[in-house]
């Protein structure tokens, strides 16, 4: 299980995240920076395991993110700031 931690208080953008993620979790070049490809690409190899440390910066945005995650077959572990 390879374990991933999001700190979405780094983040100037939500396309910054999706860097983040393509980078630690090897997603193809051609990954769409966008929840639905984060789905994509998480459903085809679910071996990680997410701790989100809770943001208020994103808040919404963190709860999209925490679903799609958990709909592609992921664990979550949310982390108090």
């Amino acid at each position: 299980m390879n374990k991933v931690i999001i700190d979405l208080e780094k983040y100037e953008s939500k396309r910054d995240v999706h860097e983040y993620l393509k980078e630690v979790c090897s997603f193809p070049s051609y990954y769409g920076c966008n929840l639905d490809a984060l789905y994509d690409c998480l459903s085809e190899n679910n071996n990680f395991e997410f701790e989100i440390i809770n943001s208020t910066k994103y808040h919404d945005y963190q709860i999209q993110l925490i679903d799609t995650i958990i709909d592609a077959g992921c664990k979550v572990t949310i982390l108090p700031r």
